[in-house]
């Protein structure tokens, strides 16, 4: 997938090849826009064609292990008297190819904190059985029953060109438009809301030792916490904002699937890579040297203060402090230490050491 998007991109157009697999294509060479385009439809719109009344939800790279999920699913939904309470069923996610202790917190192992009103968890974007009409903004009540036989028995009769033509419009971009749902959904007031409920995620040392986690483990995830919330949150909140105002597009980049052997090896012995310049590592890496400083100079404060008067205003500011100080240990290796091609590159450390130099400059003056 990557090296045909590679192609297209350096012809500057969709290769004659793959404009013969997909008719869509051809219909695209009468339009007179990028905007101004028909729905390319190789896709089951089941609303039109099965109305099924259960939808299941995964990620393009993701797929149900248990064949028995669904029977486990409608146990819940059809539940006499909590069923119709129920608005989605989620299944935790299994990731291949973890180390023992997840040095970089993929594994997602206490992902469901209660969010809701009702302490229910938020709806993570996979793994999860939805009632159809709960997306469709229908509310149930107490006393709701639902038929299933009734609403399960719908046949469709119409030929495939005409179930085909009338998918389209339902999945064409524009079929929202100037209705609540599409106003509502495109609204950026619903932006802060969701970044709220993405900043109170935390996991507990409690809930992955319940979990069959390690504190190991557990300490790998406060430090991927740590700095999701400091660059990559950053970033996407950055360019959501650009994007509302207007200045940037948001792309979708495909990365690399492909480690080579060293990488793979310093995976393993869960050694973190910092091979790549990156925003990202310039951030961490700053950061980290500015609290270290701070640190020390606390320290200093501390050893050469007789009246003990340092660790009465500064105890609290200290230990924060050192606790930072002591996750970022693996960067300060990247920075200092380490001679593979993982460690921190040279433009990344020197960036880094001059403007937490600079910092700690003007924080004492």
């Amino acid at each position: 997938m990557k090296e045909r998007i590679d192609n297209a991109t350096e012809l500057g157009q969709v290769p004659e090849e793959a404009r013969k697999e997909h008719k869509g294509f051809q219909e695209r060479d009468l339009v007179s826009s990028k905007r101004d385009h028909p729905t390319i439809l190789q896709l089951r719109v089941s609303s039109q064609i099965s109305n099924g009344l259960v939808i299941l939800t995964v990620d393009c790279d993701m797929y149900s292990n248990n064949s028995e999920s669904l029977r486990d699913v409608m146990c819940f939904l059809m539940d006499e008297e909590k069923g119709q309470k129920i608005a989605f069923v989620q299944f935790p996610q299994n990731f291949d190819n973890i180390t023992k202790n997840d040095v970089y917190s993929n594994s997602l192992k206490v992902e469901f904190p209660g969010l809701d009103a009702n302490g229910g968890p938020a709806y993570i974007g996979t793994g999860c059985f939805h009632r159809r009409d709960t997306l469709c903004g229908k509310k149930y009540k107490n006393d709701y029953q639902i038929d299933w036989r009734t609403e399960n028995d719908r046949r469709v009769e119409e030929s495939t060109t005409v179930l085909e033509e009338t998918c389209k419009t339902l999945a064409s971009c524009s079929y929202e438009e100037n209705t609540e749902w599409g106003k509502e959904v495109s609204s950026p007031w619903v932006l802060p809301f969701l970044y709220v409920i993405a900043a109170k995620y935390g996991y507990s040392l409690g809930e992955f030792l319940w979990s069959g986690g390690t504190f190991q483990e557990w300490w790998n995830d406060q430090r991927m916490w740590l700095y999701k919330r400091t660059t990559s949150y950053v970033f996407g909140f950055t360019e959501t904002i650009l994007k509302l105002l207007g200045f940037v597009k948001l792309g979708f980049v495909v990365t690399s699937k492909v480690a080579d052997e060293d990488v793979s090896l310093r995976y393993k012995k869960e050694v973190m890579e910092f091979g790549a310049p990156s925003p990202m590592f310039s951030i961490l890496a700053t950061l980290s040297l500015v609290n270290l400083l701070s640190f020390f100079r606390a320290l200093k404060m501390l050893i050469m203060d007789s009246q003990h008067r340092v660790l009465d205003l500064l105890a609290l500011q200290m230990l924060l402090c050192g606790f930072v100080v002591v996750i970022n240990l693996p960067v300060y290796g990247g920075l200092f230490f380490r001679k593979n091609k993982g460690r921190m590159p040279s433009t990344v450390t020197c960036q880094a050491v001059i403007i937490a130099i600079i910092a700690h400059i003007v924080a004492l003056h």
